[in-house]
């Protein structure tokens, strides 16, 4: 893609698990999308890039992946907001933990050491080397 070129965020999403991912986990991958960050809580976000994933899917043929979107806040569902738009206390407690979460599920893959780049993979090739990867 060229570099003045910009894709939307469910298109590239779908492009690094279609074209960067092996095909026997791009059911895994886009049936555990987890979303973190503080934009991640805006109200909706989960439910419209679910949505907006799977017509992506939907529109390179993979109907059966489109099927099985899920997208969830920090691994778990959206936080109900209450009238002054905060997270409840206990979808907080739940945020902090889901990069450990994500973490613990990717390197409990089997194929999470073929993922790994090597320092010095890393110090000849620099941050290029990380696109021929997985990620």
């Amino acid at each position: 893609m060229p570099s003045d070129s910009v894709q939307s965020l469910p298109d590239a999403i779908v492009s690094s698990i279609i074209d960067k991912c092996p095909a026997e986990l791009h059911r895994h991958f886009v049936s555990h999308i987890a979303l973190a960050g503080g934009t991640a809580g805006f109200r909706g976000l989960a439910t419209r890039l679910r949505h907006e994933i799977a017509v992506s899917l939907e529109s390179r043929g993979l109907h059966r992946l489109a099927a099985e979107v899920d997208v969830r806040l920090g691994g778990v569902p959206e936080p109900k907001l209450d009238g002054d738009r905060k997270r409840s206390s206990n979808s907080s407690e739940l945020l902090g933990a889901a990069p450990y979460h994500g973490a613990t599920r990717l390197a409990s893959l089997y194929r999470f050491p073929d993922m790994l780049v090597s320092d010095a993979t890393y110090h000849e090739h620099g941050s290029r080397a990380m696109s021929w990867y997985c990620f």
